[in-house]
């Protein structure tokens, strides 16, 4: 019989950046078939059933949206007449890639006003992905002409109109600080040089942070804890969480003592609206954990992390992990989170500050524990003590407050019993 490989209906769009089998392939159960892009999540088609490969409906390059049918498959169990093959549709030639310097970034405040303009595009004449670029370059979308016969706005249309606005006069700085960018020297002048595209993570990536930074008002507060106690504690406990399914590290335990605070200090767990002059309160906490990947800092969400103990935490953790390093995150592995966490304790260093991942207002950043002597009253002793930084959004979040907020978390983590209330 046929079966149909379908794009899941979780992404709402993305790309197809590599096709591995053709037609008349036999392929087995778990065989990647293509491998998708979309923003900030990287999918592999696999075929789950063994059979033969009789239509490839996409081509590299092919823009995809979910529900749509990739791949139709004659599995190994047929008791139909073969279908007639369907001739892969005739690529045309490559595109050359366009570089696009990137945008000055407007801050909210701006008379663009992004966000209202934004609201009034009706869904139907923007794609999703072009949505989120446009918010991320600060563009107003009823100013991007489409391209396409179904006068549907896509990234590309995007990123042609960003490109003439940079062909037209700039003026050095922005309001809100925001610098507009130079073009780089010819480095080539000096020496052998290479230059390699971002990747999709890498421009979102970049294009977040660069937003962040020029529009969040950042500010940063350090705190030094002692777990000498909670990592024996880890120890203790840790083959017990295994025998369930999770990896009982630091930041699994980090994560529940955060998740535990952020009822009790909500100003961290909120969003800012400067359109609107709001602050948007939330009675869910979602924790996103930073993750080392060979695409860059990926940050997938634990949902819901205040209603979890350390085994069901622990256990999100190593499967969004694993999923996020194998690029096999589901669409919404990435949303909704509230707050961050990021460990590097893991490689080293000693003080680290982080910036913030709008539109949440703060972030945790933690290295690696050092052995220091610690005075008991009576002599020095050996202890581990972990340092700990939070960067908070000043719009929204005082300095009192941060160190109460670090105050709190040094005492949970140096006494883990303290989680409970």
């Amino acid at each position: 019989m046929l079966h149909e490989i379908k794009l899941t209906t979780d992404l709402a769009e993305g790309s197809v950046t590599e096709i591995n089998v053709k037609i008349g392939d036999s392929i087995d159960a778990d065989t990647v078939l293509a491998s998708i892009s979309a923003d900030k999540v990287d999918l592999d088609i696999n075929s789950e059933e063994v059979g033969t490969v009789q239509a490839i409906n996409v081509k590299k390059g092919d823009k995809v949206n979910g529900g749509q049918v990739l791949f139709v498959i004659e599995t190994a169990a047929a008791t139909l007449a073969k279908v007639p093959k369907v001739e892969t549709p005739q690529v045309a030639p490559e595109m050359p890639k366009m570089e696009v310097a990137p945008v000055v970034v407007t801050p909210p405040t701006t008379t663009l006003r992004m966000v209202e303009d934004l609201r009034k595009v009706e869904a139907t004449h923007i794609t999703p992905l072009a949505r989120r670029r446009a918010e991320s370059l600060g563009i107003d979308v009823n100013l991007v002409k489409s391209n396409s016969p179904s006068g549907r706005v896509f990234v590309e249309d995007v990123l042609e109109y960003a490109k003439a606005q940079l062909a037209k006069p700039q003026t050095t700085v922005v309001a809100g600080g925001g610098i507009a960018h130079k073009p780089l020297p010819d480095f080539s002048k000096y020496g052998k040089t290479e230059v390699v595209a971002m990747s999709n993570v890498g421009k979102a990536t970049a294009e977040n942070m660069s937003y962040a930074w020029q529009t969040i008002p950042h500010a940063w507060i350090s705190e030094k804890a002692d777990i000498t106690k909670l990592e024996a504690m880890r120890q203790q406990y840790k083959e017990r969480v295994k025998s369930a399914g999770g990896s009982l590290t630091l930041t699994a335990i980090i994560t529940k003592a955060v998740a535990t605070l952020l009822h009790r200090y909500p100003t961290f767990n909120c969003s800012v609206d400067m359109e609107r002059h709001e602050i948007v309160f939330k009675d869910f906490v979602n924790i996103g954990v930073a993750v080392d990947t060979e695409r860059g800092l990926m940050v997938p969400v634990i949902k819901n992390a205040d209603k979890k103990g350390f085994t069901e935490i622990a256990k999100d953790l190593s499967e969004l992990s694993a999923r996020t390093r194998d690029k096999k995150n589901k669409a919404d592995d990435f949303d909704g989170g509230t707050f961050t966490i990021s460990n590097i304790g893991g490689i080293g260093g000693t003080h680290m500050v982080s910036i913030i991942n709008p539109p949440q207002v703060a972030i945790l950043a933690v290295t690696a524990a050092q052995t220091e002597a610690v005075w008991n009253g009576q002599a020095f002793e050996p202890r581990q003590i972990m340092q700990m930084t939070v960067g908070f959004d000043h719009r929204a979040v005082n300095g009192a407050d941060t160190a109460r907020f670090l105050r709190d978390l040094k005492e949970m983590l140096e006494d883990p019993f303290l989680m409970s209330f």
